[in-house]
């Protein structure tokens, strides 16, 4: 499949899973049209995909459901207005049939349908704007942001910056931030990140964003946090908010009960020290790679909850590994110039080991 081909793919899947999604806002969706819903998503893992990433822009736009509300009327049909602008005209086939009380739902999810198209088109394939900030490999930086604020960025991670006369947001795309937020009452300070958001006005809080999990840790104020939980036809929104000295934690099912954790441990990786406390070893082994030019991969998937406590350098992977031989009996593979595969015991070592092969 040729490059162009392959967009224009995409772009097909996307509008697909914006598609389905504002249709499935409507509480008149029955079991046929359901069922229809869960072939297309079995029919591919682009589909799936496609289709999670609406559901992530969708939980964005919780926090402007006011200004939602405000700014698009709602036709007849559920189809959104903007003031002063003529209903558009959609194809009888993609027309959403809403009931009165669920119109403004359906035309938030078509202002989704447009983000889509204008912010996430290709799936992130984007050109990086010139308000990001990047680290590398084993690589920390320290920037002041416009309004005064500080935000310490850790390895491998990445963030972009949005501000207005009347906001402050920054969103984090990939890794963990520390911020200390500059004091403005006038303008909240909103962190974005997969599936809820953080404000605050003036304080200091940690985020990271795992593969599957979210933290955030507070070391300074209070913050206030908004998400949403998705299961395939629905979200649920919930909020919560956390104190100097707790960690809340969410995944795409929801939130966590709030942790203490002591106010010193915050983000001791930014003096490349971490502290762990019961964490699962899925989570220590990306706190890990963020450093190691040779990566750490967990081969038995039984290992990936196994909870984890101590404190070690960012730089000394062997530690680790040295650790987790001596007190869990892990079974760890080096393999010079590729990293370390850690398994149950030898026996699964052997099994599961790929070829040169592969």
């Amino acid at each position: 499949m040729t490059e162009m081909r392959k967009n224009v793919t995409d772009q097909f899947i996307a509008e697909a899973a914006a598609a389905w999604f504002v249709r499935l806002q409507d509480e008149a969706v029955g079991e046929d049209e359901a069922a229809k819903f869960e072939d297309w998503l079995r029919q591919s893992a682009r589909h799936r995909r496609a289709y999670e990433h609406v559901q992530a822009i969708w939980g964005d736009l919780g926090a402007f459901e006011a200004e939602l509300r405000e700014r698009y009327a709602v036709a007849p049909d559920g189809a959104p207005v903007p003031r002063g602008m003529p209903a558009p005209a959609l194809p009888a086939a993609r027309r959403p049939r809403a009931a009165a009380a669920t119109g403004w739902r359906i035309a938030a999810a078509l202002v989704a349908l447009c983000l889509v198209g204008a912010l996430y088109w290709g799936f992130g394939r984007a050109p990086r704007p010139a308000n990001e900030i990047v680290t590398g490999l084993a690589e920390q930086t320290t920037t002041r942001l416009d309004d005064g604020s500080i935000v310490h960025l850790n390895a491998k991670s990445r963030i972009a910056t949005a501000y207005t006369p009347s906001s402050r947001r920054v969103r984090l795309l990939e890794g963990e931030a520390y911020f200390e937020v500059a004091k403005d009452k006038e303008r909240p300070f909103v962190v974005e990140t997969k599936g809820g958001n953080v404000e605050a006005v003036g304080t200091a809080f940690n985020v990271n964003l795992l593969t599957e999990r979210v933290t955030v840790a507070v070391a300074e104020g209070t913050v206030k946090i908004a998400g949403a939980s998705r299961s395939a036809l629905s979200v649920r929104r919930w909020d919560m908010t956390a104190s100097a000295g707790e960690l809340v934690s969410w995944t795409q099912d929801g939130p966590s009960p709030k942790l203490r954790v002591p106010v010193q441990e915050v983000a001791t990786w930014r003096a490349r020290r971490f502290v762990f406390n019961e964490k699962p070893l899925s989570e220590v082994v990306a706190e890990f790679n963020r450093y190691s030019r040779e990566p750490i991969r967990i081969g038995s998937s039984a290992l990936r909850d196994l909870k984890l406590s101590g404190v070690f350098e960012a730089d000394d992977s062997a530690a680790l590994l040295s650790a987790l031989e001596w007190a869990t009996g892990v079974r760890v593979v080096r393999t010079p110039g590729s990293g370390a595969v850690l398994f149950e015991d030898g026996h699964q070592a052997a099994r599961d080991m790929p070829s040169p092969a592969e």
